[in-house]
């Protein structure tokens, strides 16, 4: 089982999945709180909001149209960037070890480490984080890329 899970990059993405699941799980039973409900609010009644909030609250705009005041929703998109961000993590670990072991052992160390867990109380932070860690993985794992077709 174990050479199996080694090998097999799907698994280890499935696995990862699932852990993430067992260790969020909780955030699938959570309200909005503190800032949440201005958010909801504003794009509510279609107030404008003033910098920087504007850019975070227009990538909520498409999310409030389909899941509305339903809390699940959010923390459910703000999980699927957590997982999305661990994948690319086990991407830039493996470009740069080769180790498909490593990258999957960095990866669980990632996705159940308690930095970030803090933004996952609120719906308003937890996908935004994520999103922005996911931008930041892509530039590295996009710049380590290029170094590496340049030799």
């Amino acid at each position: 089982m174990i050479n199996l899970i080694k090998r097999s990059r799907a698994l280890q993405v499935f696995i990862l999945g699932i852990i993430a699941v067992i260790f969020y799980h909780e955030v699938f039973s959570m309200q909005f709180w503190k800032d949440d409900f201005s958010m909801l609010y504003n794009l509510q009644q279609k107030i404008q909001f003033f910098y920087p909030y504007y850019q975070l609250m227009n990538s909520y705009a498409p999310l409030f149209a389909v899941f509305g005041t339903n809390p699940f929703g959010y923390f459910a998109v703000g999980l699927l960037t957590l997982v999305f961000s661990a994948v690319l993590f086990y991407f830039l670990v493996y470009s740069l070890f080769s180790n498909k072991l490593l990258a999957f052992v960095a990866s669980l160390i990632y996705i159940t480490s308690p930095v970030g867990v803090d933004n996952a109380f609120m719906a308003e932070t937890f996908a935004a984080t994520y999103e922005l860690l996911i931008v930041f993985l892509g530039v590295l794992l996009l710049l380590i890329k290029y170094y590496k077709e340049r030799k």
